[in-house]
């Protein structure tokens, strides 16, 4: 597990420039979860740091 931040995204998959929402522990499976307001909507993407035994990680962009 480790620490997952949740970016709305804007123009491109770019973590440092885009929009941080929230943060989350990412599951094993790669799974995250951020409590949001309903009226939340958009394109989003979880961003991961590289660690020891770990890559840099991107998720898939979701629409909500």
């Amino acid at each position: 597990m480790r620490r997952a931040l949740i970016v709305a995204l804007t123009t491109a998959l770019d973590p440092h420039n885009d929009k941080k929402i929230g943060k989350d522990n990412a599951a094993g499976d790669g799974s995250w979860f951020v409590d949001a307001p309903d009226n939340t909507h958009g394109r989003f993407y979880a961003f991961a740091h590289k660690t020891n035994g770990c890559k840099r990680g991107l998720s898939k962009v979701i629409t909500l």
